[in-house]
């Protein structure tokens, strides 16, 4: 992981990853372990669970820095509204 950055609805996180791991296995591996430490740990009152839908891009190298900005600054971007649509879309359910 390179990076990881959220607020109260979501999460963003940039990472890396050989291509040999396709990105819905990926998905599946931090959504459960993390569903499974919160629920685990007592982190959560509640039970908690992911979404079902997730979103995924590929980067630049050359655009590295900026996502990697964009993703540890989730509260600021939010809260200024200084947001990359791109990267907050929600795919359609």
């Amino acid at each position: 992981m390179l990076a990881l950055g959220g607020i109260e609805d979501h999460i963003h996180l940039f990472v890396q990853f050989p291509a040999t791991i396709s990105i819905a296995t990926l998905t599946k591996e931090v959504k459960g372990a993390s569903s499974h430490f919160m629920n685990h740990e007592g982190y959560s009152p509640h039970q908690f669970r992911w979404q079902g839908g997730y979103g995924a891009f590929t980067v630049s190298k050359r655009s590295q820095d900026v996502v990697i900005n964009y993703v540890r600054n989730q509260k600021t971007h939010h809260r200024t509204h200084q947001l990359i649509d791109d990267l907050e879309a929600t795919p359609p359910a």
